[in-house]
């Protein structure tokens, strides 16, 4: 599920063994019920089997070897650090 244009918390449960979704919104400063009573203008509910079904299965995934423009982070630190 998903409420567009919704810029509040958010947070999606799925409870596989009994087959259920819930989905949970929130809005930090202003009231939940006022979002709802005039923002709130539609939900876009996806199809679990649909998205399975059209979701793509890649044999495999050759990303091919790192380039050089990859540049790989610094080797952490040794010896004791002190909070400035």
């Amino acid at each position: 599920m998903r409420w567009p244009g919704w810029d509040g918390g958010q947070e999606h449960r799925f409870y596989t063994e009994a087959g259920t979704y819930t989905g949970l919104f929130w809005s930090n400063g202003k009231s939940i019920k006022e979002a709802v009573e005039k923002e709130l203008k539609s939900l876009e509910l996806y199809s679990v089997a649909k998205l399975k079904e059209n979701a793509l299965h890649p044999e495999e995934l050759n990303l091919g070897p790192p380039n050089e423009e990859w540049d790989p982070p610094s080797p952490a630190p040794v010896g004791k650090w002190e909070q400035p």
